[in-house]
């Protein structure tokens, strides 16, 4: 059952794949899955409640079709809030980890004249790293960058201690400027 709900969610993303933007793809749909099909009720999980409502109020209506037409009997759709972690998250998280790295030379804080004051010059969209609790900022804050006043306007961020809220606005900083 398990390689056939993959299946089933790998043709829902393929379908949304082609019809929504990158970012909104990367942002909101890849980081779901299809839990179980039991009892003609299909079980979503999103990794927040942001995420969750985005997938109910634009995606559930096309999500519940190509879910019908796949399996050939009515569905009814069931959101949950869980995190699903990816096999490469997963790699990337055991990989980084301070315990299995030897100790980083540490980078000198380089004083770039004519910069912003206050503003980190190695806060930077190229060094940020996106994982699913910050990727639904990072878009935006690089749309926002490029689009300067025009693009999300006001931008807000909001988010738990160590998720890259102040790198992201140090990055919007540094390419602005």
């Amino acid at each position: 059952m398990e390689g056939t709900l993959t299946t089933l969610w790998t043709t829902v993303l393929t379908h949304f794949q082609q019809k929504v933007s990158l970012g909104n793809f990367n942002a909101i749909l890849k980081p779901t899955a299809l839990l179980s099909l039991d009892d003609d009720i299909a079980t979503i999980a999103a990794p927040s409640t942001m995420v969750l409502g985005m997938l109910q109020n634009r995606f559930a209506k096309e999500i519940k079709e190509i879910l019908e037409k796949q399996t050939g009997k009515k569905i009814d759709l069931f959101f949950i809030i869980k995190a699903m972690p990816t096999a490469a998250a997963k790699k990337k998280i055991i990989e980084d980890s301070p315990l299995f790295n030897e100790k980083r030379p540490e980078k000198p804080m380089i004083a770039v004249v004519g910069h912003l004051p206050r503003v980190r010059p190695d806060f930077t969209f190229n060094n940020f790293a996106v994982s699913s609790s910050n990727q639904l900022a990072f878009v935006p804050s690089q749309k926002v960058a490029e689009n300067i006043g025009k693009a999300y306007n006001p931008l807000f961020i909001y988010g738990p201690v160590g998720v890259g809220k102040t790198h992201l606005m140090h990055a919007i900083a540094n390419t602005v400027y």
